[in-house]
């Protein structure tokens, strides 16, 4: 969806006479732990305070596993999470003392096989200061972005014509990975690196909020003309002004920003042919560029000819020869390498801004800079520090150190138990990684130490808990279940309690019930604790949280949530048309989300007596399923909780019929004739999937 150039016509004066009531959310919850439905909550950061409202998109019950730090189980869940993730990364960066507030929407935005607009955000007004505003450090008669402008003046100027609050609007694509719509590759919710095909949609997130914080210009870019201010009454302008981004705009060839350009006809072709220049846009600002020092290598303006970006090198700005609405301006470059959060395609997944922050200290925004010695550790996007101590399942690649500067000459060491374990560590192009150890004993503690040689050493402690593996999702009640409790020492013994008393029965290998089990001596498979998992009879779906101890204490508590789901028992009689018995007629159960996360059986036979009786949950669900026997016609039938009784008559295939048939399309019996879609792909599409500004 293409908004380029909206806030040019809608920018407004505000003045500080108006103040717009305060907007209150109660806080979020940890993005590490699990999140409700609910509709707004505000993430407290040490910079800023984030109130994040989830207007559309956000309560999605399908259900899902946890993924990448995510720990949400359903999609709805696991975008609440994400944002929250977002949220927090920039408000321990980002310093206002009045809350940003940002409302977010899924739509269904621009889409096909091959390309897709993944998000859009932008500012919901910019705000111009005059002379008696008295705002310290700021430019008078240059507009900003409405949450800067709050930030700076320290009130709240967030309201609009409509009585809207929110700061930043953004909006992401709901139809990502359907049909047509970059088909295979829909949204990722992990907050690691491991998305593979998929999007990840925190990248996308912060990308798109950092564009509502400020990161875009408002310049016409068909024209080159500066925003345009009118008076809400006679409809007539009243001034041209800047906008604080693009003061910091530089054309190269004229050696000038954007704003030192006057208003004339040929100023304005002066920045309209540096937006469609494809190398005459940089970056101005002395902390983005300083922050790109030793770490850009291509993507800048060499002005020492070094080949290397040092003190007096520019940024590139994307100005593609074919201008390309709501991309062109204001994003880096794409021959901006390593890639940057900031840059039109999605190219990589972040967990920070990147040179993103600096821009946002250039236009005025308060900034907290990340600094770990020369290492920069991230776990699921989290900021780990030197004598930290975490826990860790080590599944797949989270624990990520990659040094501050460019160099790779860095130390590292791993003991696991105050025993050597670098045979555990791989280093790759992009930081260090720990690959988990699956057999024997794995759980316990890790200590990882990395060095360059000249700064302290980094130490930090991994405790990594003990292993639950549960063989469904969820649980059914009158349906036998197991629990695995893998990765302690054999002979150890684990207490077990629930979070619901008595709603989940541990039973041993005798079918006895128990409170705690001891591991075997099993190395191979990681010396299993087994245990049969049953549950006594619910009427609705009931989350229980199992922790399991060691009894020694060797190991670190872990703990788990399943639901159990109450169940109701459907029972078939399958016949001929004679009503005699159709003994070994297949019954199959449509595998939707809730069957796979129960993990019943999907494919059941009758008796000699043609009957056949199972659970399925007592729900509001309606399930299909499917009866087959060889020789008859296949019967389909939906079921439901209020209706649990079903005799099936199987027709003979072989019966020759004189029936009347329905209509198929096209036929000369006369049915719908069928529509026809032309469609077009991968044609003069682009390849990668694009983020627009606003």
């Amino acid at each position: 969806m293409n908004k380029n150039n909206l806030t040019t016509f809608f920018l407004t004066s505000i003045t500080f006479g108006l103040l717009s009531p305060m907007s209150f959310a109660a806080s979020c919850p940890a993005s590490s732990t699990n999140v409700s439905n609910i509709s707004s909550c505000t993430v407290e950061g040490s910079g800023s305070d984030i109130k994040l409202n989830f207007i559309s998109g956000f309560v999605s019950s399908t259900a899902t596993s946890p993924v990448g730090g995510n720990n949400g189980k359903t999609i709805g869940e696991q975008r609440r999470l994400a944002f929250i993730k977002a949220a927090e990364i920039i408000s321990y960066q980002v310093v206002s003392p009045q809350v940003i507030e940002v409302d977010a929407r899924f739509s269904d935005l621009a889409c096909d096989r091959d390309s897709a607009v993944l998000g859009s955000a932008g500012a919901t007004n910019s705000i111009a200061f005059e002379m008696s505003d008295n705002i310290a450090n700021v430019e008078l008669d240059t507009f900003y972005p409405v949450a800067l402008a709050n930030a700076l003046s320290n009130k709240d100027l967030s309201v609009d014509k409509n009585g809207n609050f929110s700061d930043i609007q953004a909006e992401f694509n709901s139809r990502l990975g359907a049909f047509n719509c970059l088909n295979g590759g829909g949204w990722y919710y992990g907050f690691d690196d491991n998305s593979g095909k998929l999007t990840s949609f925190l990248t996308v997130l912060l990308h798109e909020v950092t564009h509502g914080l400020g990161f875009s210009s408002l310049f016409d870019p068909i024209t080159g003309k500066k925003p345009a201010i009118y008076d809400p009454n006679t409809k007539l302008k009243i001034a041209d002004l800047d906008d604080i981004f693009s003061n910091f705009l530089y054309i190269k060839s004229e050696d000038k920003t954007f704003n030192e350009l006057g208003t004339s006809v040929t100023d304005n072709t002066k920045r309209k042919n540096a937006i469609i220049s494809e190398n005459d846009l940089y970056w101005n600002g002395l902390n983005a560029n300083n922050l790109a020092i030793s770490k850009i290598k291509t993507g800048f303006s060499d002005n020492d000819s070094n080949t290397e970006f040092t003190t007096g090198d520019r940024i590139q700005m994307y100005s593609p020869g074919t201008l390309e609405q709501g991309s062109s301006v204001s994003h880096f470059d794409k021959k901006v390498s390593p890639d940057e959060l900031m840059e039109p395609n999605l190219t990589i997944n972040k967990c920070d801004l990147g040179l993103a922050l600096g821009v946002l200290k250039d236009i005025g925004w308060s900034t907290i800079t990340v600094t770990n010695d020369s290492f920069y550790l991230n776990i699921d996007c989290k900021n780990i520090n030197n004598g930290d101590t975490f826990n860790s399942n080590f599944n797949g690649d989270l624990i990520k150190i990659t040094p501050v500067s460019d160099s790779s000459s860095y130390t590292y060491s791993l003991t696991y138990e105050g025993n050597p374990a670098d045979d555990l560590i791989e280093a790759k192009s992009n930081g260090l990684f720990i690959n988990p150890k699956d057999t024997g004993e794995f759980a316990g503690v890790y200590t990882l130490t990395i060095g360059n040689g000249n700064d302290p050493d980094v130490i930090i402690t991994i405790n990594r808990p003990l292993r639950l593996v549960w063989s469904s999702d969820a649980l059914l009640n009158n349906e036998k279940y197991t629990l695995k409790i893998e990765g302690g020492a054999a002979g150890s013994t684990y207490d077990l309690t629930q979070s619901h008393t008595g709603i989940i029965h541990f039973l041993n290998q005798d079918n006895q019930k128990v409170s705690s089990i001891s591991a075997s001596n099993d190395p191979a498979n990681s010396n299993p604790a087994r245990l049969n998992i049953t549950s006594q009879n619910v009427n609705y779906p009931l989350t229980v949280e199992t922790t399991v101890k060691s009894q020694s204490n060797t190991y670190p508590n872990v703990s788990s949530d399943i639901t159990i789901y109450p169940s109701i028992l459907h029972s078939f009689t399958v016949t001929d048309e004679t009503s005699s018995a159709i003994n070994n007629a297949s019954i199959i159960i449509d595998n939707s989300s809730l069957i796979q996360q129960v993990g019943i059986d999907t494919v059941l036979s009758t008796n000699s007596l043609g009957k056949l009786s199972f659970y399925l949950p007592n729900t509001a669900d309606t399930f299909s399923v499917t009866i087959i026997k060889a020789g008859y016609n296949n019967k389909r039938l939906q079921i439901n909780a209020t209706n649990t009784t079903h005799a099936v008559t199987l027709l003979s295939s072989l019966r020759n019929t004189s029936e009347p048939t329905t209509p198929k399309f096209g036929s000369g019996g006369g049915g719908s004739m069928p529509l026809w879609f032309l469609m077009l792909s991968g044609l003069f599409l682009l390849r990668r999937p694009r983020l627009l500004s606003h």
